[in-house]
């Protein structure tokens, strides 16, 4: 069943338009909670448009698709100066300690399970050849197998870590319509100035830290963008004119339509955002 639309009166949402195995069915309910995550719930409000709501479905801000915001990740190999066995049961290992430092907002710092085995690091290679538009990209290519089944030896006493760089709203990083796209949007995104600042700052703070007893490699190119965790694409907020949402994530002048995915955040935070967006639905729940 795919959602195509969402209909409203200027109050409520009156009727959810899909498609069920190719015909076309509106369900009705007293209640909408849109969910969709923070690329696509932008996305379908912004096709509800209608004559009460001319530039999209709760959109009376403008702000509907607008402050989309991605992490920064890099990925670093932290070597042992003495070979640990890698045999007995996987553990997590997070900081917060560079969440806030000297007065800049970075993030996290923690380790990831991903072994260092030939084919976990060819696939690693080939994603970041995919992100990486350089001419020389292509030429490297074939050769990405060999460097995969070599680079075990490489990090034989290595532990992987990632960081996570806390993202900041700008306006003009948007979701937007676009007919031509498979799934109907597509999004703009500036990585900016001082989240590269940031990003570099964070690297350099991990290095002066933990270089006394470690070496720490960053593995990770240019272009180190986490797609994964998008947000703040209908932030909440207690001013209309300049959010989609209120404090209890309804949408203002909407009796009856909520949001509970990432969309929802007013800034990224500095971590990875699953456990905050089912703690708020939890709490929008509990409200409802």
């Amino acid at each position: 069943c795919e959602v195509e639309e969402l209909i409203s009166d200027r109050q409520r949402v009156t009727g959810i338009r899909a498609v069920r195995h190719g015909k076309e069915i509106v369900i009705r309910a007293r209640t909408v909670v849109l969910a969709a995550g923070a690329y696509m719930t932008p996305a379908l409000l912004l096709k509800s448009a209608s004559a009460a709501w001319p530039d999209g479905l709760a959109n009376r801000s403008g702000m509907v698709g607008r402050n989309l915001m991605l992490h920064t990740s890099d990925f670093m190999a932290l070597d042992s100066p003495q070979w640990y066995s890698p045999d007995g049961p996987k553990k997590t290992l997070a900081l917060n300690d560079f969440y806030f430092d000297n007065g800049h907002k970075l993030g996290t710092f923690q380790t990831v399970g991903f072994p260092f085995e030939s084919p976990f690091i060819l696939a690693y290679l080939r994603h970041v050849a995919e992100s990486d538009p350089r001419w020389w990209r292509k030429i490297t290519n074939p050769m990405l197998p060999r460097a995969a089944d070599f680079a075990p030896r490489l990090f034989a006493r290595s532990t992987m870590f990632a960081t996570i760089v806390e993202d900041l709203p700008y306006s003009h990083n948007r979701i937007t319509l676009d007919k031509n796209a498979p799934n109907g949007m597509r999004f703009e995104y500036e990585y900016t100035k001082e989240l590269k600042w940031r990003n570099a700052y964070f690297r350099k703070r991990v290095r002066d830290t933990l270089s006394r007893k470690h070496r720490v490699r960053v593995l990770t190119g240019r272009n180190n963008i986490n797609f994964g965790h998008v947000c703040g694409t209908c932030k909440f907020g207690d001013d209309p004119a300049t959010s989609v949402l209120d404090s209890t994530n309804r949408a203002h002048d909407l009796e009856n339509l909520y949001v509970v995915d990432a969309s929802f955040f007013p800034s990224s935070s500095g971590t990875n955002p699953s456990l905050t967006v089912a703690a708020n639905a939890l709490r929008v729940a509990d409200n409802m």
